[in-house]
């Protein structure tokens, strides 16, 4: 047997998952996972990885810290 590696990416605030919340499934590569989640508007801010969804009920504005080149 060989092991997969798959990638998801989680919302600090609320939990929710790129891969079953946002219907994408998961990603067999970090670049592709990153990719897909710039594109449904997830980004890091002051209170960690946020999903569009947080950021919309949490901000006044959109903050964002712009570390995804980092990952």
């Amino acid at each position: 047997m060989k092991p997969e590696k798959y990638y998801d990416l989680k919302c600090d605030i609320c939990g929710r998952h790129l891969s079953t919340d946002f219907d994408t499934g998961m990603f067999s590569s970090r670049e592709e996972c990153l990719k897909t989640a710039k594109a449904i508007k997830f980004k890091d801010t002051i209170l960690g990885t946020t999903c569009p969804i947080c950021r919309k009920n949490t901000f006044k504005e959109d903050i964002d810290c712009s570390i995804w080149e980092k990952w």
